[in-house]
């Protein structure tokens, strides 16, 4: 397995949008991340997925997904990522 997508071992890409994708969380969704690739030499850039996290998991799982990214990422070839709020509050 691409060690690019060991970020997701502990997320569910099933539920989408609508509770957050950490494996066993109900909550709903604070923040969107976007995971995408971007071709250094062309300018292309290429989205890969979406993830969406409630506030507590955001904290905790935005740390190692950063990390991930940067030892994915090549010379020609960069994993980056956008975070958005998307507003929903959870206590």
């Amino acid at each position: 397995m691409d060690k690019s997508w060991s970020i997701l071992k502990n997320l569910e890409l099933v539920k989408m949008h609508k509770l957050c994708n950490f494996n066993g969380c109900g909550k709903l969704p604070t923040r969107e991340i976007n995971i995408f690739e971007e071709n250094m030499i062309t300018g292309r850039r290429k989205g890969l997925v979406s993830l969406y996290l409630c506030s507590e998991h955001y904290k905790t799982e935005l740390g190692p997904i950063v990390k991930t990214l940067r030892d994915a990422s090549t010379k020609e070839i960069k994993i980056g990522k956008s975070v958005k709020d998307i507003g929903c509050i959870t206590f």
